[in-house]
């Protein structure tokens, strides 16, 4: 009698924690609004960040992230990601300038 009390309540425990566990997990999911991101016109990778130019409605945005995913800043325009991130907005920079400046023919 006490072997069987032992498994019912173990059963019951489980079934328990497994309800609890999806409520919780439903209760989670972030509700995200959908803004207009742009399109992505460039995608720079460093030693250590991905920088993603977007451009919108003839406005570019940056988004900063590490290399594993994890997503640092969003949305930034030109302003922000100099006052953020000020090694990168070199970077970002310095490769608009050298496409300005590339010439093509002869």
């Amino acid at each position: 009698m006490n072997r069987r009390l032992r498994t019912t309540s173990c059963i019951f425990l489980l079934a328990v924690g497994l309800l609890v566990q999806f409520a919780f997990a439903r209760q989670k999911t972030p509700k995200v609004a959908k803004k207009e991101q742009g399109k992505v016109i460039l995608v720079l990778q460093t030693r250590d960040n991905l920088i993603t130019v977007r451009s919108s409605r003839g406005k570019h945005r940056y988004s900063v992230a590490t290399l594993q995913g994890i997503v640092l800043a969003e949305h930034l325009s030109v302003n922000e990601l100099k006052d953020c991130f000020p090694e990168l907005h070199d970077v970002v920079q310095g490769i608009a300038w050298a496409g300005a400046t590339e010439r093509r023919g002869p």
